[in-house]
Order: structure tokens, then C-alpha cells, then sequence
């Protein structure tokens, strides 16, 4: 590579930007096209010329030609053509090709079609099907051109039919563009100038599709995942056009709210993995007899400059969203009459279930391992109702857990059958493990890391390893922002350290929620210096070290043990990684024994440290806690108690100004144990 060619290809890299609203911070000037909406204004009847096992769409404003092998061999808009000039890794067989259907099974099966099928033809649609029954999958790739619509709809629908069950790694559609016209990509977390893979394969090397550049940093495909739950649209823009994808509903993807995919990567490519095993989600296990019908997705063309390409996908994202279901589809594997399931989670005792993830899946697995059939997703308002649109007829379980707080368990309520267009399934009573004592949290109960240092940040592979291999988080003082990262990735130990101003008695327990395991990873957790749990994992959910920094795959630890294993003063709870790596969601630790008046106070104190409770706030709360000392202090019971009701009613009167509701429910819960006592 030639030094000014390489000296462009680090400026080009080092371009990657990300979003204030609508607004790049850097954009090229682009002369901007009448049509740039894809609009109507051009737009004719659509036509369908078959020869073969080729067939060419049109309808005024794109013009498609399929070949045999069900790709696409020309894309054009407005006279351009955009597909003219496919790039890719040289050893890759497919990087010339653009709009195809493969899936992994102990390799690569491609969608070899052994018949073309024209199932509508008229000048407002034209609807036809490469099918390929030649392989361990039945393949029925679907492709429907709509009058006045910029773009195709496309659906897959896959079938076992073999007597044995087949394993799948990945099902996926892929669109490649030409990457001279698109050298932008997009997705909701970040966008940026993309490379060419003739240029990455110049670099060195430091793990799959992971290199590392002349200036020191590092570019990966990785980079560019992204939860389906935030894209509603991803794609390639740059130099007048747009290219997209629009998924339109979510219900037909692996592994529920928390599944990440590839989306965006070099060489103007474009993802769309119907099933993968990325993150953690694990093979697809498909029973003799199984189908499935994967979409229908739209793949949108515009025009216009940067600025305007992005925000018009945007607007026909949401216009796509709101016609679903499709009633022109016609298919038994995708019914038309859907219902919405409604219903409120409520909480035994008391604790808030707002934004709590809700899920329609199948019974007796966790959804994030969920591959063969359909999931739907909703959050809880404040009150705790939840409603979910649009699902299919069918039996679910519905499981939800907690967006925040203290709240690690998992609810599975099963036998929930929906069908008509309303399900009310009423109030569902959730009784999930309660403390009578919380000693301290480090995070939230939400299944990610997010709240932790680094896990704000954008996606990188750096990240992982910019994590110390040792630290000390003492409770009182440090904050999960600044003092806990997002994972631990190095071998070595972290500490917590906290005082305790008593001896307890009777069980404690230590709740360790991991928001990712990678690497097989072992770590040895020990309460001054007892140990008191070995975790060895055998699993890898290949997230870390594939730049997520969010959540990969769950994994809840509930520790018990004697709770005189807790001394009086300093202790410390020490998590020793000798493998793989970790990624947090909470750590809480609790007791059956109540604690006293010195455990709420480091609760308050460790609120201020993590900006939950404001400072004029805490010293109100100290105060009647002060007072209830110097009573108990002189055998004054009844007058502890009472200057420990006013600080329950403190708690109570208070805004979220003053302190966070999950801050909250902690204190009350120890303050009402302490008043019992």
C-alpha cells in the first residue's frame, strides 16, 4: 500500500461520528436530489420479465435483476447503478454478490434455488420465490416489488423436513453495495466512514475480522453491532444515495430483547441475521417437521444528501411499522390476525416494577436462547401495566425481570394462550426473593452493565482491554460510574470493601447478576478470605472480546452463607478471575439478620457517592438516624423507634429530586426490618 493511499485510508477510519439527533458532526456536501424521499413522482406500474431462473422487477423507480442463484446482478436508481462494483475479503466465494440467502450448518449452505415461482404478477405487485429443496433446509426466498415503494419486501421461509434435527449457526440474508457510492454506515449507536477489506487484509491481524491499525487503535466488524430492540433501520448512504434495511418487526429474530447482531461492516455490506449465534444466543436447534417464516423486511433505496438519505429512512422505518401486519401478505405461516396482549405485574412487596421487560416467548427456557419460533417484547408503565402489540395466535409463556432496583429473579408464568384480537391476562402477582437486611448494591438489576465504567461508551475492542487487572471499590465512597468497570477482563482480583458496625447471625447472601460470560472464565469469590463460591462457566457467549460492553448472555449467582463469616468492622469480598472474562449487571449483599442504624447510614452515604441521593437530602435522613443511635444507645428503645418512623416518613414525602426510587425502596426495607426488631 502506498504511503499517501494508507495516510487516506487511517484519515478515513479515524472519521467515525456519532449522532445529535439528526445532525452529523461531520458531513459531506452532497448535491442533493429531487427524489430524494423515493418518492412517487417517478413511479409507474410494476413489471416482471421471467427467463428461466432469472427475472428482472421494475416499477419506475428501481430496476432489479435476479439471477439463477436468487442474487441480485444489477440495482438501479435514477440511471445509477449501484451494485456495480462488489468488493470483499479475497477469500471470501460471495464477495461479488449481493442479495443472497445462506446458512451455516457445519459450513457454508448456500440458497441453490431449483425453481422459480411467480406467485403474483400484476401492475401493483409483482411476488415471486427462489425455492431450494436440495439442502439440509427447504429455502423459499421470497422477493414482492410494490408500486410506488423505492425498494423490495422480502421474507424467508425455512423448513426441516429431514427425519433427523438439524443445527444451525446462522441463517442470514446479505446485501452488499457498491462501496465507491456507499462509504458511509449507519446503525442507531454510531455511523462512519467503513473500510475496504483489500485495506483491513494489509493490516495486522489481531483475532477474527479484528485489526489492528497504524495509529494503534484497532477497527472490527464488531464495532458495528447492535440490539434489534434500537434499530429500527440500518444500512449504507454516502455520495446522493441511501441503501437500507428496514426489519419492521422484531418478532421473527433469535434471543428477544437483549439480541444483538451484526448489522453494518466494511465493504458497504449489510446484515440481516434472521438466526446467529453471535452473543451467546447459541445454535438454532430445528426438529424434524419445524418452519419458520423469517419477515417480510423491506430494503429501501433513496437519494439526497447525508443528512436527509438517514432521516428519510428514519420516517419510512416508522411508516413500515405501522402497516404491519401486512395484510398483503398471503401466507399461512404469517397470520393476519394478530392480538394484543395486555395485563400488570405487581410486586408481593411492594417493590416498583416500572420498566419492567416483559416477554412473549415459549415455555421452559430462558427467551435469549430462543431460536425456532417468535418472541414479542414491551416495557411496564410506572403503575406496572404492559401491553404488547401485534402477537401472533399461539401458547406463551410470559416472563418478565426488572429494569432497575434490587430485583435479580425472573418471573415465568406459562400457559398463556392468545388468541382474538385482545388478551387481558389480568393482574399477575410476582413474588420474587426479598432481603430483610441490604447491606449494599453495586449497580442495577436491569441484565446489563451499562451503569459501570466503560459501559456507556461506544462499542470497541479496545475496551477490554483498558480494564485494570486489580482494584479496590470501598461502599460509602466509591461510584459504579467511575470505580467499577463494565467487565473484568484481566486475571487478578477485584475488592469490595465496606464496615459493619455489628456481628450477624443466621444466613447472608451475596447476589452476583453477570450481564455476560466469555471465554469459559472461572472466578473464585471470597468473603475475608473464605471462599464462597468457585463459578467456572463452560460456555462463551464471545461478547466481550467482540467489543460489547452492554450484555451478552445472563448469568444469576445466588451465594448463601453464614452470615459470621461478616465481622465487625472492615471486610472485604474479593471476586479473583483466573480465566475468561465477566461482565456485570448488580452485586447486592444482604442478610436474614437485621441490621442496625450504621448499615442504613453507609447505604445513604454509598446514594451520594452514586449521585441517588442529593447531599441536603442525606443529611436530612442522617439526622433522625443520629438521633435513633443516641436513644438505643441509652436503652430508649420506644424513642428510637420513633425518631425511625420519621425517618420512614422522610423516605416516603420524598421526590425523585431527592432520592432515586430504587435508593428508596432499599432504605425502607431496612428501616421497617430495624423498626420490627
Amino acid at each position: 500500500m502506498s504511503k499517501k493511499r494508507l495516510s487516506l485510508f487511517i484519515a478515513i477510519l479515524l472519521v467515525v461520528f456519532t449522532f445529535t439527533g439528526d445532525s452529523y458532526l461531520v458531513q459531506a456536501k452532497v448535491k442533493s436530489r429531487a427524489s430524494h424521499h423515493g418518492a412517487n413522482s417517478c413511479s409507474k406500474g410494476v413489471t416482471l420479465k421471467v427467463d428461466g431462473m432469472d427475472a428482472t422487477l421494475s416499477n419506475g423507480l428501481i430496476k432489479m435483476d435476479f439471477g439463477s442463484d436468487g442474487s441480485v446482478h444489477s440495482l438501479v436508481k435514477d440511471g445509477k447503478e449501484l451494485v456495480g462494483n462488489l468488493r470483499g475479503a479475497s477469500r471470501d466465494p460471495d464477495k461479488n454478490r449481493t442479495f443472497y440467502v445462506d446458512y451455516n450448518s457445519s459450513g457454508v449452505h448456500e440458497l441453490v434455488p431449483d425453481e422459480l415461482k411467480v406467485i403474483k404478477n400484476t401492475s401493483k405487485m409483482a411476488h415471486i420465490a427462489y425455492v431450494d429443496t436440495t439442502d439440509l433446509l427447504n429455502l423459499e426466498y421470497h422477493i414482492i416489488m410494490m408500486k410506488g415503494e423505492s425498494g423490495i419486501y422480502s421474507y424467508v421461509v425455512a423448513k426441516n423436513e429431514n427425519e433427523q434435527t438439524e443445527s444451525i449457526a446462522e441463517l442470514r440474508s446479505i446485501y452488499r453495495f457498491d462501496r465507491n457510492i456507499f462509504d458511509h454506515a449507519y446503525m442507531s449507536e454510531k455511523a462512519g466512514i467503513q473500510p475496504r477489506y483489500e485495506d483491513l487484509e494489509q493490516m495486522t491481524k489481531i483475532q477474527d475480522e479484528t485489526w489492528r491499525l497504524p495509529d494503534g487503535s484497532s477497527y472490527t466488524k464488531y464495532d458495528y453491532a447492535g440490539y434489534f430492540k434500537e434499530n429500527p433501520v440500518w444500512g449504507h448512504f454516502g455520495n446522493g444515495f441511501g441503501a437500507w434495511f428496514i426489519p419492521v418487526s422484531t418478532e421473527y429474530y433469535s434471543g428477544g430483547p437483549l439480541k444483538q447482531e451484526l448489522l453494518v461492516h466494511q465493504d458497504a455490506i449489510a446484515l440481516n441475521y434472521m438466526t446467529g449465534a453471535h452473543f451467546g444466543t447459541g445454535n438454532m436447534t430445528a426438529p424434524s417437521g419445524w418452519q419458520k417464516l423469517y419477515g417480510p423486511w423491506f430494503v429501501y433505496i433513496n437519494t439526497g444528501d447525508n443528512n436527509t438519505v438517514v432521516k428519510d429512512a428514519k420516517r419510512k422505518a416508522l411508516k413500515e411499522q405501522a402497516k404491519w401486519p401486512y395484510q398483503w401478505m398471503d401466507d399461512s405461516l404469517y397470520p393476519l390476525n394478530r392480538a394484543t396482549v395486555k395485563g400488570k405485574l405487581k410486586v408481593t412487596d411492594g417493590r416498583s416494577v416500572s420498566g419492567a421487560t416483559v416477554v412473549l416467548a415459549q415455555p421452559g427456557g430462558e427467551p435469549y436462547k430462543q431460536t425456532t419460533g417468535y418472541i414479542f417484547y414491551s416495557k411496564t408503565d410506572k403503575n406496572g401495566n404492559f401491553t404488547i402489540s401485534n402477537v401472533r395466535p399461539g401458547n406463551y409463556a410470559l416472563y418478565a425481570y426488572s429494569s432497575h432496583g434490587s430485583i435479580t429473579d425472573q418471573l415465568e408464568k406459562d400457559n398463556i394462550k392468545v388468541a382474538g384480537s385482545i388478551k387481558d391476562i389480568g393482574t399477575i402477582t410476582w413474588s420474587p426473593f426479598q432481603l430483610d437486611n441490604y447491606i449494599w448494591q453495586i449497580g442495577k438489576s436491569d441484565h446489563m452493565a451499562e451503569e459501570f465504567k466503560l459501559g456507556n461508551t461506544l462499542r470497541s475492542y479496545d475496551l477490554s482491554t483498558n480494564v485494570p487487572p486489580n482494584l479496590t471499590y470501598t461502599i460509602g465512597s466509591s461510584n459504579a460510574r467511575d470505580d467499577w468497570y463494565y467487565a473484568q477482563t484481566k486475571k487478578g482480583s477485584w475488592s469490595i470493601n465496606f464496615n459493619l458496625d455489628k456481628q450477624y447471625n443466621g444466613n447472608a447472601y451475596l447476589k452476583v447478576a453477570l450481564a455476560a460470560a466469555s471465554s469459559n472464565p472461572k472466578i473464585t469469590i471470597k468473603v475475608n478470605g473464605t471462599v464462597v463460591k468457585n463459578i467456572a462457566y463452560t460456555d462463551n457467549d464471545q461478547a466481550i472480546y467482540r467489543s460489547a460492553n452492554r450484555s451478552g448472555r445472563y448469568h444469576l449467582e445466588d451465594i448463601q452463607f453464614n452470615a459470621s463469616l461478616l465481622k465487625n468492622g472492615l471486610n472485604t469480598v474479593t471476586f479473583s478471575l483466573t480465566g475468561g472474562s465477566v461482565m456485570y449487571d448488580t452485586i447486592i449483599l444482604g442478610t436474614d439478620d437485621v441490621g442496625d442504624v450504621s448499615t442504613i447510614q453507609q447505604l445513604i452515604r454509598d446514594g451520594v457517592a452514586n449521585q441517588e441521593i442529593s447531599p441536603l437530602f442525606a443529611e436530612k435522613l442522617i439526622k433522625p438516624l443520629y438521633q435513633a443511635q443516641i436513644a438505643i444507645d441509652r436503652g430508649k428503645n420506644a424513642q428510637a423507634a420513633g425518631h425511625i418512623k420519621h425517618f420512614i416518613k422522610l423516605l416516603k414525602g420524598s421526590s425523585d429530586r431527592h432520592i432515586k426510587g430504587d435508593a428508596k425502596e432499599i432504605l425502607h426495607t431496612d428501616a421497617v426490618s430495624l423498626l420490627n426488631k
